[in-house]
């Protein structure tokens, strides 16, 4: 590989990156600390390749200055693009073409790639070898068509027309020259452009005339979408800086969403992916226009759709932009001190504070479940102005029967301590018909929290509410609360929503099969429990390992994301994890790769007990 020469082109500007190449090449854009020139130039030299042509023009003197002060054993050639302002990048490599012969790989200057996809086009002969990779939605520009891994030629998704199809497989823009012939080809194809002024085209529209010529062997490479990406703007960046973190597990954990975005499958976060129907959907996608420019009508208005959906009295309601902006203001409701269970969603706890914060622990040997008698003996003690309770119990999943709730509640407001209840996953339960909301009226004391992100899966437009018959309460938060502080998506789905009661009730169903059916394949992994669950997630715990390692295998090796439970502070916090129902189909994928990764795991605790066996046989 060492007399292989790499062109490498530099000479656009990426306007598209706005401020950031305003002063600065877009070759040395970085992603996670390390621009994209180095990042090749690293894969490059690990592989033995120490000859580099590279094309530049804006901000020239920046990039050689960049490439001379390296401490690398790679030689570097340039070559100048006075014109790189009003041509493209078939210009760029036309004037490169000297350096074009067998073996030559040419890279554009835009792109994050792994060294393992770097070392697998290298392996691969054939006249042209192109690395390419299954054509995500958010990808743009040219692609590969394969039928059974078989070249059948080149597209665009900016061709007039383009609809994405299975086999299409969008072009990482990494090729290898491998015959001395097809070197010659295209030099006199760029000549050929350049002759005829078709300066503005691209260099890989020569590549697909030759496809079409059937007389060259035009090869592919396919990679996963985890090895690389291309980056024309802002948006690209940021799905870069995931692809080319080092510590991907810790990426998305410091993030709350929007994972959908990064190459992974997503079991963290909540969804009902049965609802809504197709055709809500589409009523609202019919008004985008006026959703998105006109302001939504305020709180009253939608306040009266969801009742008549809940058969719940208006009066009795508060609608929120998700559960959380509730959650952020109970501070700021109640003085006091806040009682609530561990494990659960710790935003309860946080909220109020490690100073106001009084935790109630539950057990995993009582199926996680609440002892009444001792939360009461609990509260006589430390008096809290408030208990707070999930039910169902987000992570365990566990519930506690209404029947119990409501006469802790009235044990409670002789104690004059309030009660807050959270439903969100009570609609993935069998005892869904046994919420809270048909006995308001007879608990004054009695708050319910409903978030409807995840039952109703919306969680992109924010959906909670507050249901209490205390009329002070209710004031008191509305008081807190923006006026708008429902954005008009929100607003619309709500105004639809009743008349979809029945499909809303039949995806829950749906739901729960699934979550049962999953729950005990989770079970079934040798070295994990998985516990029954009234929610759509289950709880899990490993017997080996902890979570943190089974989460990072998972997203590392099979690209699928866990919630790891080490920060719910119970008792061996660290050795549980929740996963989410998704449909049937990745549901089962899952249960492959953690069934597989316990595998792996089970085989290197085998080995290091062995290993210390032998240690102290030979002490």
């Amino acid at each position: 590989m060492n007399n292989q020469t790499a062109i490498i082109l530099c000479a656009g500007r990426g306007s598209r990156l706005g401020k950031r190449t305003r002063h600065t090449p877009k070759p040395l854009v970085k992603t996670n600390n390390i621009a994209f020139i180095d990042n090749a130039l690293n894969n490059l030299e690990t592989l033995g390749i120490k000859h580099v042509v590279v094309v530049i023009g804006y901000q020239s003197e920046t990039i050689t200055a960049h490439l001379r002060a390296m401490d690398t054993a790679i030689t570097f050639e340039f070559v100048s693009n006075p014109d790189w302002a009003t041509t493209n990048n078939i210009y760029s490599l036309y004037l490169a073409r000297e350096h074009i012969t067998q073996n030559t790989l040419i890279i554009e200057g835009d792109i994050y790639f792994s060294a393992s996809s770097l070392q697998q086009l290298l392996q691969q002969p054939g006249d042209l070898v192109a690395l390419v990779s299954p054509l995500g939605k958010n990808m743009e520009g040219t692609y590969a068509v394969l039928e059974e891994s078989r070249l059948q030629g080149f597209g665009s998704t900016k061709d007039i027309g383009h609809e994405p199809r299975d086999g299409q497989y969008k072009t990482v823009n990494l090729y290898q020259v491998g015959s001395a012939t097809f070197a010659e080809h295209i030099k006199k194809q760029l000549g050929s452009n350049v002759r005829k002024n078709n300066l503005n085209a691209y260099y890989e529209d020569v590549f697909k005339k030759a496809s079409l010529e059937g007389k060259w062997d035009i090869q592919t490479v396919i990679v996963p979408a985890t090895e690389w990406y291309e980056v024309d703007n802002h948006y690209d960046l940021t799905i870069c800086n995931y692809i080319s973190s080092r510590d991907r597990l810790g990426f998305v954990q410091n993030r709350h969403g929007g994972y959908w975005r990064y190459p992974m499958l997503d079991f963290a976060l909540i969804y009902n992916f049965h609802f809504p129907p197709q055709q809500m959907k589409d009523k609202i996608k019919d008004n985008f226009d006026h959703i998105f420019l006109n302001y939504p009508g305020a709180r009253r208005l939608i306040e009266e759709s969801l009742c008549e959906f809940l058969g719940v009295s208006p009066r009795h309601l508060c609608v929120a932009n998700g559960a959380a902006e509730i959650i952020k203001l109970l501070p700021s409701v109640y003085a006091g001190s806040a009682l609530v269970t561990v494990p659960s969603f710790n935003e309860y706890a946080n909220v109020f504070g490690e100073q106001r914060a009084l935790c109630h622990y539950t057990r995993e040997e009582d199926d996680f479940a609440i002892d009444i008698d001792a939360l009461l003996a609990t509260c006589r003690q430390q008096r809290p102005e408030v208990v707070i309770i999930e039910s169902p119990n987000n992570p365990t999943g566990a519930l506690t029967p209404a029947s119990a709730l409501s006469a802790l509640a009235v044990q409670l407001l002789k104690l004059d301590i309030s009660l807050i209840v959270d439903e969100s996953f009570l609609d993935f339960s069998n005892h869904a018909d046994s919420t809270l909301l048909n006995v308001l009226d007879e608990h004054p004391n009695l708050v319910v929290i409903r978030s409807m992100s995840k039952t109703f899966g919306i969680g992109g437009i924010r959906i909670g509410y507050l249901a209490s018959a205390n009329q002070t309460l209710l004031a008191l938060i509305n008081s807190l609360l923006p006026i708008w502080n429902i954005n008009g998506f929100a607003e619309e789905f709500l105004l639809h929503l009743p008349q979809y009661q029945q499909e809303y009730l039949a995806s829950c169903q749906q739901v729960i099969s699934d979550t049962h059916a999953f729950q005990l394949a989770l079970d079934a992994i040798e070295g994990i429990s998985g516990f029954k669950t009234e929610a759509n997630f289950i709880y899990c715990k490993a017997h080996y390992a902890d979570a943190r390692t089974i989460s990072r295998l998972l997203l590392d090796k099979h690209h699928m994301y866990i919630k790891e439970c080490s920060g719910k502070r119970n008792t061996d916090s660290d050795k549980y994890f929740r996963v989410s129902c998704r449909t049937p189909e990745e549901n089962a994928r899952l249960i492959q790769a953690l069934s597989d990764v316990m595998q792996d795991l089970a085989a290197q605790e085998i080995t290091s007990s062995h290993a210390q066996e032998n240690a102290v046989e030979l002490a």
